[in-house]
């Protein structure tokens, strides 16, 4: 795949997590494998954090911005930067970690206040499946001990859950007019 295209269009990010998470989705229907089932695991969950990037670039970075009110500190958050001052005073931006339920919560609370029809949906088990998928997942990617290895063919469901909780809170952004227009299709014809 030309990468150019890539970086130009974020939209072809979701062409590539979707057919990741597909690929993965195979092999662990044709091998249930303790590898294959992590494998799936940090797939759907990569495929949320970029779903949940390609919602931050076309609702607060690419013009025209659609939430007027989010204000700058807010966009710091979302975008997971902070500041600090060298000894010098120079001003340095740093990456700041902000948490996956941390960040969809800003998303949505920032959205809602400009378009209140936004529901985010967390009262629901998909939620509830998300939450259970980043704790495997934080798990498996940061193993201390054997067990924390180990990951069941329900650890993979919720993960598959959150992956498509995630592509559901994009459309419904979407919906309410969140991104603004759009640009022309990138795929060729």
């Amino acid at each position: 795949m030309d990468t150019t295209v890539l970086e130009a269009d974020p939209r072809v990010l979701s062409d590539v997590l979707i057919a990741d998470l597909h690929g993965s989705d195979q092999r662990v229907r044709a091998s249930d494998t303790a590898a294959n089932r992590r494998d799936f695991i940090r797939t759907a969950m990569a495929g949320v954090e970029g779903m949940l990037w390609f919602l931050k670039v076309h609702v607060f970075e690419l013009p025209p911005r659609t939430v007027p009110s989010v204000t700058k500190v807010e966009l710091d958050a979302i975008f997971e930067r902070s500041y600090s001052v060298a000894q010098n005073g120079i001003v340095r931006e740093s990456p700041k970690f902000l948490p996956l339920l941390s960040g969809i919560r800003l998303l949505a609370r920032v959205i809602q206040r400009d378009f209140p029809s936004f529901d985010p949906h967390f009262e629901n088990e998909g939620w509830d499946r998300m939450k259970r998928a980043i704790e495997v997942r934080n798990r498996v990617t940061h193993p201390k001990s054997v067990s924390d290895l180990d990951v069941s063919l329900d650890d993979v469901a919720n993960s598959r859950a959150a992956f498509f909780w995630a592509v559901a809170f994009l459309l419904r952004a979407g919906a309410v007019g969140a991104f603004g227009p759009l640009p022309a299709d990138p795929t060729p014809s």
